[in-house]
């Protein structure tokens, strides 16, 4: 099995790896970088489609233009 490596630490010259569980849920991070770009996101809804079918939305820009009211902007 080949070692994988955090992109997010091989881009600061460190070479951490990942978890092999991680790799195979695909994740590309090391659980301390991934932890930090969670924290990123300061907001996230669940939207229900036509037919019920359930969507993430993380993007504000996306949401805007999910709204049939809006103009996207």
């Amino acid at each position: 099995m080949s070692t994988y490596f955090c992109r997010a630490c091989v881009t600061k010259g460190m070479y951490t790896p990942v978890d092999p569980r991680r790799v195979m849920a695909g994740f590309s991070t090391c659980l301390p970088c991934g932890k930090a770009d969670a924290k990123k996101v300061k907001w996230c809804v669940t939207i229900t489609a036509h037919k019920g079918a359930y969507g993430v939305v993380r993007d504000k820009k996306m949401l805007k233009c999910l709204n049939k009211y809006s103009n996207g902007e």
